[in-house]
């Protein structure tokens, strides 16, 4: 994001500390202009490589992917990079659409 700041520098404003905080933590998906960028790929597939030569601890899951870390605990769900990532994914969809249905 830094090196390429022109889809996000708009929206973020305040002190650098402000800035960067948002960067790391705001609820916009800028995410998105970047994901096909070639070095983008690259690091999600060396992250991805990485994560699948070992287990991921409970205790990290349990941190940061909270409602996947229950579905293992359940069984619903493998400890393994790529279910993981298609249950988070399945999640945020879900929310989507639960949020769009008509009442």
């Amino acid at each position: 994001m830094l090196e390429d700041p022109a889809d996000w520098k708009k929206y973020y404003n305040g002190s650098r500390d402000e800035i960067r905080l948002d960067r790391k933590y705001s609820m916009s998906d800028r995410i998105r202009y970047y994901w096909a960028k070639p070095e983008v790929i690259e690091a999600v597939n060396r992250l991805t490589n990485n994560l699948e030569s070992r287990e991921i601890s409970l205790n990290l899951l349990s941190q940061f992917l909270p409602e996947q870390y229950q579905r293992i605990r359940e069984g619903s769900v493998k400890n393994e990079v790529q279910a993981l990532i298609r249950d988070k994914i399945g999640k945020v969809i879900s929310d989507y659409d639960q949020a769009v249905k008509v009442q």
